[in-house]
């Protein structure tokens, strides 16, 4: 059974929780603190971070997941901000072109 990473907007979508169930590999977990940090009450289960530095360093994450068969699960504010981050993306790379 595929392990799942929960992903989570809280203090009114200000921070990103990543949240680990059992079956994600410990070598995937040392990945995400190495890449996010610490930071949480039980970093061994959880993790915070602020919105900017999950947008800014969250393109490893889908590789990850496949390689070590681990299904994603965003909230909807999570899929909103990465849709507002995508948007923004385009739009300078429109005004650079």
């Amino acid at each position: 059974m595929p392990g799942t990473l929960r992903f989570t907007a809280v203090e009114q979508g200000r921070r990103i929780e990543i949240r680990r169930d059992d079956a994600v590999a410990d070598d995937l977990w040392r990945k995400v603190r190495a890449e996010w940090g610490q930071t949480g009450t039980h970093p061994n289960r959880a993790i915070l971070m602020p919105v900017e530095v999950f947008v800014a360093r969250q393109s490893w994450v889908p590789p990850a997941c496949r390689r070590y068969d681990v299904r994603p699960e965003l909230d909807d504010e999570v899929r909103s901000v990465l849709g507002r981050w995508r948007s923004a993306r385009q739009q300078l790379a429109a005004i650079r072109a």
